[in-house]
């Protein structure tokens, strides 16, 4: 605690209690430090309603926080439902809604910070976990001691020391009967093969931990050098340079990672997604796609490899007159278009104008169709999709694109060009100057 100063500036603190072991030793050795730290503990139990007796730990926690005097606050969450709901395993679920059950409750009863049980145990079956399932650095890192408002005072404690911690104190705990199935990735690892890998190496629990300390140190250093500044999430995507896929692998690696949280928020990429994603960007064709977990789909484009989430919506096939003011289409945004003699300076602040006199008055915004043909500015007519091919629109965004037109002839390609037929020119008295707006 003092090493970290996971205290410091703390006024209210939580802690998660589950009635195990664990939990009902950290919730004793902090209510016995808080009177000296001047710090006020409150205990915070999460009801999972996955097992009959959960209705028994929290009347367990209930009582053991009379009994110390420290106030006592109990969420319940449907984990059984939410899995089912959302396809996910119990324990990813039950993780999901335990972690948002303590961010909502730091808030509501104004926690400074919450203090969870796992130990150095935990943190050892952790490191192996991530490292069965193709972690690099970043998962043989294991748990932080201190993440936001979240502080692990146990990390480094060894479990033997935690049960003669409650047998010294006369502390008495519930038995979570889950912990026997060996079904669970982590209870096999807990059950099966860690007593296995102490006959052999006794320390082995010391020694991952001490590990993921080493990892952390190595991950911090080589995390520094990524360019995370450069990586810019705009609405659904995140791009990445292909130049980028030149650096090493430790930092291209980092450089996706870093990519897919931006976008999705989460950070369970594994090595064999980022893998492809490299394979895509180095030899994949133009338009090239591959799918991602939690709905993202990376995709070539041109100079760049893009991250999307899920799939966007597709555009609406109505129409709309072209009008002075503003236009509002959905999937794209906001047209804004004004009729002035006042327009010459109008395309240096990055606006488009055209001739008021030679646009048809009967031209209609839609989205292109196959057989769109655009008179380019200068001259040259060209198929609409093949003028977006040569400005490296990407394929996913060209059907996303207003464009004003006149049966199969296009006049604006809202952003990015006007056709030669209505540009500007000596003779032109009145123009109309648009902005595009994205959402």
């Amino acid at each position: 605690i003092a090493e970290r100063e996971m205290l410091a500036g703390v006024k209210r603190l939580g802690v998660a209690v589950s009635g195990g072991e664990d939990s009902v030793c950290l919730l004793h050795f902090l209510s016995e430090l808080s009177g000296a730290l001047e710090i006020e503990i409150v205990a915070l139990h999460v009801n999972h309603k996955i097992r009959e007796t959960a209705e028994r730990d929290a009347r367990f926690v209930q009582k053991l926080c009379r009994e110390l005097d420290v106030e006592c606050k109990v969420a319940n969450v449907d984990v059984p439902a939410f899995a089912k709901e959302n396809k996910l395993g119990t324990e990813a679920a039950a993780r999901i809604l335990r972690y948002n059950a303590f961010e909502e409750m730091a808030k509501k009863h104004k926690l400074d910070k919450i203090a969870l049980a796992h130990h150095q145990a935990d943190q050892a079956e952790t490191v192996l976990l991530h490292i069965l399932r193709g972690s690099g650095l970043s998962g043989a890192q294991g748990m932080e001691a201190v993440r936001g408002i979240f502080i692990r005072p146990l990390l480094k404690t060894a479990k033997q020391d935690i049960i003669k911690y409650n047998y010294e104190n006369g502390l008495k705990h519930v038995d979570d009967e889950t912990n026997a199935d060996n079904n669970y990735a982590r209870n096999f690892l807990r059950n099966e093969i860690f007593p296995l890998l102490k006959k052999q190496w006794r320390g082995i629990e010391a020694t991952l931990s001490n590990f993921a300390e080493i990892a952390r140190e190595d991950n911090e250093f080589i995390s520094g050098l990524v360019p995370t500044n450069e990586i810019i999430r705009s609405g659904n995507n995140v791009k990445i340079p292909l130049a980028w896929f030149e650096f090493k692998p430790s930092i291209i690696n980092r450089v996706i990672a870093e990519a897919f949280a931006k976008l999705v928020g989460a950070t369970d990429l594994e090595s064999k997604h980022i893998a492809l994603v490299i394979e895509t960007a180095k030899n994949g064709e133009n338009g090239a796609k591959i799918d991602l977990p939690k709905g993202v789909r990376a995709i070539k484009e041109y100079e760049c490899l893009t991250l999307v989430k899920k799939e966007e919506p597709k555009p609406t096939e109505l129409t709309y007159s072209f009008k002075v003011g503003k236009i509002s289409i959905p999937n794209f945004g906001v047209i804004m278009t004004t009729k002035t003699v006042s327009y010459r300076d109008a395309s240096n602040r990055g606006l488009m104008v055209v001739d008021a006199d030679k646009l048809p008055k009967n031209a209609k915004w839609r989205f292109r169709k196959d057989g769109d043909v655009f008179t380019k500015f200068g001259g040259g007519t060209a198929t609409v999709n093949k003028f977006l091919g040569d400005k490296k629109v990407p394929a996913r965004l060209r059907d996303k694109i207003p464009m004003l037109f006149l049966g199969n002839e296009v006049f604006i390609i809202g952003g990015l060009e006007i056709s030669d037929k209505v540009k500007t020119d000596r003779e032109t008295i009145d123009a109309f100057v648009l902005e595009f707006i994205s959402e």
